[in-house]
């Protein structure tokens, strides 16, 4: 019986290592490709007239 809670006890925690260890590891690429994106776009003249169509779902019951 021991040895059994003994084997489980340490097949969870070496789980929680491994899953805590995945986690963290950084990857400074993905930093650099984010960096390579404008802070803001460009600001567009607004259009004047035009129709705007939008459609609302709902659940009926």
């Amino acid at each position: 019986m021991k040895v059994i809670k003994l084997s489980s006890s340490a097949s969870l925690l070496i789980g929680a290592v491994l899953s805590l260890a995945a986690c963290g590891q950084n990857d400074k690429n993905a930093v650099k490709s984010a960096k390579k994106f404008p802070e803001q776009t460009a600001q567009k003249t607004t259009k004047k007239g035009g129709t705007l169509t939008y459609a609302i779902e709902t659940e009926v019951k």
